[in-house]
């Protein structure tokens, strides 16, 4: 997935299925220093962080979940 559509989702819950087969559900959030370049979905309950991925690892995503 292009890195600006997925830039259009920061700060919002979703679910994204990478093309791994894997699904993070969380905040969308977008990394920095030695994460840069990579996002991850910060669960809303525990306030952990899901495995970091790149823009191009993303399959599909979905608003809301």
């Amino acid at each position: 997935m292009r890195k600006s559509v997925v830039e259009r989702f920061l700060g919002k819950r979703v679910k994204v299925k990478c093309q791994d087969g894997d699904e993070y559900i969380g905040i969308l959030e977008k990394g920095t220093c030695y994460e840069e370049g990579y996002y991850h979905c910060k669960q809303e309950e525990n306030g952990r962080d899901n495995h970091w991925f790149r823009s191009s690892h993303i399959k599909s995503m979905k608003v809301g979940e």
